[in-house]
């Protein structure tokens, strides 16, 4: 039912923001009603274009059974301006109403004179509000949640409503907060509060969350008597947010395909899917190429690596920058990492400073050369003994 009177929402604020251009109109636009007092009364259909036109009507809530109208479909001719029915509501005595507001909609639609199927637009909407009162102590709860920060104070805020005919001498407030798989993780009680019959008041709780950021239910209870009311509401701690720890390349030769590996972690207790990074390798104010890696999937407080190959064939040597956006849920984090191409190297500078990748070639080149240098200075010394120390002796 909450589902439904949602959808039913959303077809009133569709009807509030075209009134201003709908061909037709309904007077009144709402009407309440106490239950012992339901009585028929008449609806206005108003021809606001004056043409010709098919109007239907049709009843929508958990009441309408009881909601007879007059006419189902009222046929409107140009010079007609309006056409008026009537809107019967009535409950058989067997019937238990719970307490509180029940809504119901006549939803008005139009289609032309000659045509057989109803134009899916609906113009607007008759809201039929049937108040059934509260008896004894009755709280109505809402609940208001701001942005919450990791180990910073804020507050929940309930707002407790006596729709009773009595006072309320006690009442408890209390917040349960449940993690995204439903684990209670913390719970917040207030001072007990007293509300007068028909008043409002708001009640802070002040809270300060002390766990990973990410999404988080709160469920709050008054307790009353021996009553209880609650009211859930998903929110979240902090905002996801995904950030490069390291940069590292591998063997490289200018003109072959260098191998970049982005190390990226993320703060959110919830896994965050599609994530990969697109690459500008930009000379200067140009753009040379573009990359896109991998999209990835980073579980809760994790890492993932993001590698991303680039073709260096035609560049020349010299000074060059990465232009990184990483792309998560619709956000972009954007980097740039200064770069240098040499005929043998990747220095790339940024957030973790300067990282290169050298050949294998180079580190074969670099063992030989140790190589030679031992042997030279092993020979050096097998000389200067043999010719001071063994050739003195002799």
């Amino acid at each position: 039912m909450k589902k439904y009177n949602i959808i039913l929402g959303l077809l009133v604020l569709l009807v509030i923001s075209s009134a201003s251009v709908s061909a037709l109109g309904v007077m009144p636009a709402s009407k309440k009603m106490l239950v012992n007092e339901l009585d028929a009364f008449e609806l206005i259909i108003v021809n606001n274009d004056n043409s010709n036109k098919v109007v239907n009507l049709d009843v929508q809530g958990d009441l309408k059974d009881y909601i007879i109208l007059s006419k189902t479909q009222v046929k409107l001719k140009s010079g007609t301006e309006r056409e008026r029915l009537s809107v019967n509501v009535k409950i058989p005595s067997d019937i238990k109403l719970k307490e509180g507001e029940h809504i119901n909609y006549i939803i008005v639609s139009q289609q032309t004179e000659n045509q057989n199927e109803v134009s899916a637009n609906i113009n607007l909407a008759f809201k039929l509000n049937v108040v059934v009162p509260y008896s004894g102590e009755a709280l109505d709860l809402q609940l208001y949640i701001t942005n919450f920060e990791q180990n910073k104070e804020n507050n929940f805020a309930l707002e407790a409503k006596n729709v009773g005919i009595k006072d309320v001498p006690e009442a408890i407030p209390v917040i349960d907060i449940y993690s995204a798989t439903g684990e209670k993780v913390d719970s917040i009680r207030g001072e007990r509060v007293s509300i007068k019959k028909g008043e409002s008041k708001i009640i802070d709780l002040k809270w300060t969350p002390n766990l990973p950021n990410g999404k988080y239910s709160a469920r709050a209870f008054l307790l009353y008597g021996e009553k209880t009311v609650s009211v859930d509401k998903i929110f979240s701690v902090g905002t996801p947010k995904i950030v490069i720890d390291s940069v590292s390349t591998y063997s490289f030769k200018l003109g072959g395909v260098a191998s970049i590996d982005f190390i990226v972690s993320s703060n959110w207790v919830e896994p965050i899917d599609g994530v990969y990074a697109s690459v500008d390798l930009m000379k200067g104010d140009s753009v040379a190429s573009t990359y896109k890696t991998a999209s990835k999937t980073i579980s809760s407080l994790s890492k993932t690596n993001l590698p991303v190959f680039i073709n260096t064939q035609g560049l020349e040597p010299g000074k060059y920058s990465l232009s990184v956006n990483l792309h998560y849920f619709e956000r972009i984090t954007p980097y740039t990492f200064d770069m240098t191409l040499t005929p043998d190297d990747m220095i790339i500078a940024g957030a973790t400073g300067r990282v290169a990748g050298k050949t294998d070639t180079d580190l074969l080149s670099s063992i030989w050369f140790l190589t030679f240098v031992v042997f030279v200075f092993l020979g050096l010394n097998t000389f200067i003994i043999y010719k001071f120390v063994i050739k003195r002796k002799k």
